[in-house]
């Protein structure tokens, strides 16, 4: 029987593309949640546990990293491969959720969001003063309007 495909399995090459990637990401997110959460009481459809909830989203996260990362495979023609990862926008985003966490409790609400819109702001191009102050104030605004007085969440606002 002859193969119809492009080509034999020992001379196939994976190119690494975005779709690939984000499979990947969500394969292991949504398996590793289910992981996390199967220690907790399943229960049944109709009497559902702690872990229904977590286990049953993680799972379904996971199928669709699987599709993703099976279609990337199969036909990576359709996402572009990856370039060079910039690190220093990954990095900012990420330190500043970090800073917020960490300023949240000791500064209050405004100044940890102020911290995390300014750090986070580095990491892309053309930040400007105004931009960054305008950011800060329609964020701090709508963080507080939502989680404050919306959902009555006890938060310290200010530091004082």
């Amino acid at each position: 029987m002859r193969r119809t495909g492009r080509g034999d399995l020992r001379t196939m090459r994976l190119t690494v593309t975005r779709d690939l990637l984000a499979g990947l990401l969500f394969l292991g997110l949504g398996g590793g949640a289910a992981l996390m959460s199967s220690s907790y009481r399943f229960g049944t459809i109709l009497r559902m546990g702690p872990g229904f909830f977590p286990v049953t989203l993680g799972l379904m996260v996971a199928l669709i990293g699987l599709v993703v990362t099976a279609r990337a495979i199969v036909a990576p023609d359709g996402s572009p491969p990856v370039g060079t990862i910039r690190l220093r926008p990954v990095l900012l985003v990420s330190a500043s959720v970090v800073v917020f966490a960490l300023l949240v409790e000791r500064l209050g609400l405004a100044a940890a969001v102020a911290a995390l819109v300014v750090v986070g702001s580095l990491a892309g191009p053309g930040l400007t003063v105004r931009g960054a102050v305008a950011k800060v104030v329609v964020l701090v605004a709508i963080a507080v309007a939502i989680f404050v007085y919306g959902l009555a969440i006890p938060f310290k606002v200010w530091p004082w």
